[in-house]
């Protein structure tokens, strides 16, 4: 049987960008069942757009309201769904002439709760390169899992909030009361948390299938002031509350992945903080020692399995967290990790250690005359080696640097020759693979041009983040 799919399109002062994203709606290979136009009570001519398309496509609706924002726009929306499945799009933005045709051969194949998508990017900003966190192809795994795995998939490197770059069962959102929380901002956060980890059925597939649009004064770009911060606060928490209500109904390995998203929304939190009030106002500190006790109180809630089989990228998480605690900043913090009546900085540095040398014992650099290339030259290089001559000593292999770009001899990089990729066979019978963001395409890189030629050493085939820490304070 066919189904079909509506779009949600919430639109305040966009006429600059509606016709295009209006014609990319219409225009699909393969047609929406409504294309939903919410304004959301917008001053420029965005509305008399709107009516001119509805007076020529009978499946547009045009629903008008008072200024109240994207979330109660989006909800408005679904109430006029009557397809089996529903996207959003931002009416800044665009899509892909074949998404409908396209997400609608998976939904159709798979049954699927939810298809997550990747898209492109538009820089309208004055920066040179932005990088493209939407692409995600090799990062995630394409078979058809529950939300919860797909979300250990995912999570941290290729998790994406966005909404618009995903299709939703109708049915899926209205039985477990999946709407836009009534935020001014980061309502994107809690309702992608929430629905991701109530989909039993998800998928991803790698096709940029959305065209996002990095434009100035966006509320995706614009810089956060106190009251954005306090906003992103409490979607965090509303996040941590929601892992706390299901932790004991899926598998508690899956916890740890909990707890690398606490720490590193804690980290994003505290980040935004900063930029907005400076760490010397005395608001700052109050701000964040609240932020402190509320962390405090989710992380003794989750349930911990042994420490000792804690994924290594969990324990540098907690590790790096404590490193950076200021007694000035983060009292709250110190007390809790550092001044009670267990010393938990001492107890995981020294876990972290021990478990980083089994890691790295197993790598051949100790070996005389072993060919061995560090495909990497970045910060997480630098880390690599500093642990390595620490906590194994010296590096007796004939080493060498990798770079994609640089010719080969053409510098010298820790004290060693550098060498271009294309160049790596002549010189090389195992290449380390030295770069968390990049690895999977050093790793299609190496097979692509050697096939198995050449042996490789990943660190991120498992662990799903950085799994070495800075020296400092260890």
């Amino acid at each position: 049987m066919a189904i079909s799919i509506s779009v949600i399109i919430p639109i305040y002062n966009t006429e600059k960008y509606l016709d295009e994203c209006i014609q990319s709606v219409l225009n699909q290979s393969k047609s929406f069942d409504r294309i939903i136009l919410i304004n959301d009570g917008s001053t420029d001519n965005s509305l008399n757009i709107c009516e001119v398309y509805a007076k020529r496509h009978t499946n547009i609706i045009i629903v008008s309201q008072t200024n109240k924002g994207q979330s109660i726009a989006r909800n408005r929306g679904l109430e006029y769904v009557k397809s089996e499945y529903v996207m959003f799009l931002d009416s800044d933005d665009y899509l892909h002439t074949d998404t409908v045709k396209k997400v609608l051969f998976h939904l159709q194949k798979d049954n699927l709760d939810i298809l997550y998508f990747d898209s492109k990017i538009i820089n309208e900003l004055n920066k040179d390169k932005i990088t493209n966190f939407y692409d995600r192809v090799g990062r995630v795994n394409e078979d058809v899992v529950s939300g919860v795995e797909y979300f250990v998939n995912c999570y941290p490197n290729a998790y994406v909030v966005q909404p618009c770059m995903a299709v939703f069962r109708t049915s899926f959102l209205f039985t477990n009361n999946l709407l836009f929380p009534e935020y001014a901002i980061f309502e994107d956060t809690v309702f992608s948390f929430k629905a991701m980890l109530c989909g039993k059925r998800v998928k991803y597939v790698p096709e940029k299938l959305y065209v996002r649009r990095y434009r100035p004064e966006s509320t995706m770009t614009k810089r956060m002031n106190y009251k954005d911060c306090m906003q992103l606060l409490i979607s965090h928490r509303e996040c941590w509350n929601h892992m706390i209500e299901i932790q004991q109904n899926i598998d508690p390995n899956i916890i740890d992945n909990f707890r690398i998203y606490l720490i590193r929304s804690y980290w994003e939190i505290k980040r935004y903080f900063t930029e907005a009030l400076g760490t010397d106002s005395s608001k700052f500190v109050y701000e964040i020692n609240k932020l402190a006790i509320s962390f405090i109180e989710i992380w003794s809630k989750l349930n911990r399995q042994d420490d000792k089989y804690m994924p290594l990228s969990l324990l540098s998480s907690i590790c790096r967290l404590i490193q950076n605690i200021d007694i000035k900043i983060d009292n709250c913090l110190y007390i809790y990790f550092c001044d009670g009546s267990r010393n938990w900085r001492e107890y995981y540095l020294e876990l972290y250690k021990d478990r980083i040398k089994k890691v790295l014992i197993k790598l051949p650099l100790n070996i005389s005359g072993k060919r061995v290339g560090i495909y990497g030259t970045g910060n997480h290089t630098c880390k690599l080696i500093k642990w390595y001559l620490r906590l194994i000593g010296e590096i007796k292999c004939d080493l060498y640097y990798i770079d994609t770009y640089k010719e080969s001899f053409s510098t010298i990089y820790n004290e060693r020759p550098l060498i271009n990729i294309l160049d790596a066979d002549m010189y090389v019978d195992v290449i380390i693979l030295s770069s968390i963001a990049y690895e999977h395409k050093m790793y299609m890189t190496v097979r692509e041009l050697f096939y198995d030629k050449i042996n490789i050493i990943r660190f991120y085939d498992i662990e799903k983040d950085d799994i070495f820490i800075e020296h400092k304070n260890v």
